[in-house]
Order: structure tokens, then C-alpha cells, then sequence
């Protein structure tokens, strides 16, 4: 199944939205520059990331921090790249037809990969718990290794966030109060020993909050397979959250040129039905079932494939 995603940050028709507006815009604007911290690579063993039915194992190797945004870095990259390195995945499907999904794709029911390289983008609380884990146990810096890390790995962070500008930036504004409620989220994208390159993604807004997939081509073209999607732990045989906001309507305009080339212009009516001090929504659209094309997929990543989360469409309040 083949999938992409345009992400749009929309500042709501409330009383201080302009502000809001202009506050997203720097933040998103410092997201993008932040970049990776020369100053904090690691030499790390023996590294854990929990989340949930997901489990992340840096056994050994080099971990280099993203510069902090908001109070702390959004982003981490790990690589094996020495003597015994290793890293390990570790995801468990809750059901049989989740098992059977992923048995299909990888061979085993449940995904359990050795891996050498992964990039890291999160907004989620327990995976900034790993930079607690890096300073409290005194882990010792590697700068002899920072500038191969930087060479490697600066300019696939930087594609990387670009397509989650919106979500971070949707995150980092949410009032801590409510923040505790919703979570954030964890993409690790993985260069398996195996398997190759996959995505693994908790996102505790999500409906289903842990996927596993990986792009793949077939007959030249590109395809997003999801190889399983399931509620996480904590919330299975909970209540469904009410949504964010209400859709009240939307209408779209489309034409065609010359050349064929579809034109569309969307609006879209939306009313919060959480407090009045929710002033943000995060808004995507999708289209699945197709082949991604050359305009809408690029390959972002020097030696690593993903998803390209999204490109931010023009909405006005």
C-alpha cells in the first residue's frame, strides 16, 4: 500500500490566533535550523527506548543529540559503526491478524531487528528520558567522532525534520496540561542488518499509535508498505478520544491546464471541541492505493529511504 502525507499547521479563528500564528512560525523556523550538536556525541552501551509495545536497544555505539529546541533536542542519531557495535528493535503486534501482517512482509510475526544505523525524531517524553540515561550514567564523549557524524548524518536530519515541522511545532505549543494527556511522538528510521531500511513510529495522538512499514518499488515505482498498525498497550480497551476539532465542512475547487496538470484549491470550515485555549491543529491529507510519483516522493535520505511526512500547504485562519 502506497501512501503520502501533506501536513498543514493552521492557527484557529480564535481571538489571539494572529499571535499564535507568528509564535508557530518562529518556533517551526528554529525547528528547521537546530540541526545536530558537534558538542554531544557519545561513546554509549547498553542504551534502552521504551515506548510501549516498541523497544529500542543502542547495545553499542556512537549516539549524537540534536541541538535543543524549547528545552531540549528533537532528534538523535545512532550508528554502530565500531568494534561489536550493535542495535536491536524490538516490536510486539498485540493480535493475530497484526502477527500475520507483519509474518507476511518480514518472515517473523514479531519484528525483532538488528540494526547499524537509525535517525530519531521525537516530541515524545520517554524517548527524551535517553538523554537523562546518556548524562546520569556519566557516558563518555567521543569528539574525535563528531565531525563523521555531522558529515554523515546533518544533511538526512535536516530532511528529515523539514517534513515534521508542522507536528513538532503542534506539539511544542501544546500546554504542558494538555500535553500530558495527548503524548508526542517517536520516528526511528532504521538501516536493519536484514531487513534494510524501515520506519517504526509511535504517535500517541494517532488512532492506531505504533506502525512499522518500510518504501519499497515495484515496476519502477515507489510504494509505502505498512507492515503492521495497532492501538498501543495503554490505550487498548480504552474509549475512543473524542477528536481535536470538528470538521464542519470543506470544498474543493479543481481544474485542469493545458498539460493536464491537475489545480486544487481546498478550504475547509473547523471549530475546536476541546477549551478555547486551543488555538492549533495539525491537518493532513491523504491519498493511498496509488503509486507515489517522482513529484510527490523524492529520495531525501543519503543512504537511508523513508517517508516524506509532509510539505506544508498554504492555509489561511
Amino acid at each position: 500500500m502506497s501512501s503520502f502525507r501533506f501536513v498543514a499547521l493552521l492557527a484557529l479563528g480564535l481571538p489571539l490566533a494572529a499571535q499564535t500564528a507568528h509564535v508557530a512560525s518562529d518556533l517551526g523556523r528554529k525547528v528547521l535550523a537546530a540541526g545536530l550538536d558537534a558538542g554531544e556525541c557519545y561513546r554509549v552501551r547498553d542504551l534502552e527506548i521504551s515506548l510501549e509495545d516498541a523497544r529500542f536497544f543502542l547495545t553499542d555505539g556512537y549516539l549524537m543529540l540534536g541541538k535543543p529546541v524549547a528545552g531540549g533536542p528533537l532528534t538523535a542519531v545512532f550508528s554502530a559503526d565500531t568494534d561489536g557495535g550493535d542495535g536491536e528493535v524490538l516490536l510486539l503486534p498485540p493480535n493475530r491478524s497484526e502477527r500475520k501482517s507483519m509474518a507476511s512482509y518480514t518472515g517473523t510475526p514479531n519484528l525483532s531487528e538488528h540494526f547499524s544505523q537509525a535517525a530519531f525524531i521525537f516530541t515524545d517524553s520517554s524517548a527524551r528520558a535517553l538523554i537523562e540515561q546518556v548524562r546520569s550514567n556519566g557516558t563518555p564523549r567521543a569528539p574525535e567522532i563528531a565531525p563523521i557524524m555531522m558529515d554523515r548524518w546533518s544533511r538526512v536530519v535536516a530532511n528529515l525534520i523539514s517534513g515534521f515541522e508542522s507536528r513538532i511545532v503542534l506539539d511544542l505549543l501544546t500546554p504542558p496540561e494538555s500535553e500530558a494527556k495527548k503524548g508526542g511522538f517517536f520516528e526511528a528510521v532504521i538501516e536493519g542488518k536484514k531487513l534494510g531500511n524501515f520506519d517504526v513510529l509511535y504517535d500517541a495522538r494517532g488512532y492506531e499509535q505504533l506502525m512499522a512499514g518500510q518504501i519499497t518499488t515495484r515496476k519502477d515505482l515507489s510504494y509505502w508498505d505498512t507492515w503492521t498498525s495497532f492501538v498501543s498497550r495503554s490505550h487498548r480497551g480504552q474509549p475512543a478520544e473524542l477528536p481535536e476539532e470538528q470538521i464542519l465542512g470543506y470544498r474543493i475547487d479543481a481544474t485542469l491546464d493545458s498539460s493536464l496538470t491537475m489545480h486544487c484549491v481546498t478550504r475547509i470550515r473547523v471549530r475546536t471541541t476541546e477549551d478555547q485555549e486551543v488555538r492549533l491543529g495539525s491537518y493532513e491529507l491523504f491519498n493511498r492505493g496509488e503509486p507515489l510519483t517522482e513529484t510527490v516522493w523524492e529520495k531525501l535520505m543519503l543512504g537511508l529511504s523513508t517517508r516524506k511526512y509532509g510539505q506544508r500547504l498554504p492555509v489561511k485562519p
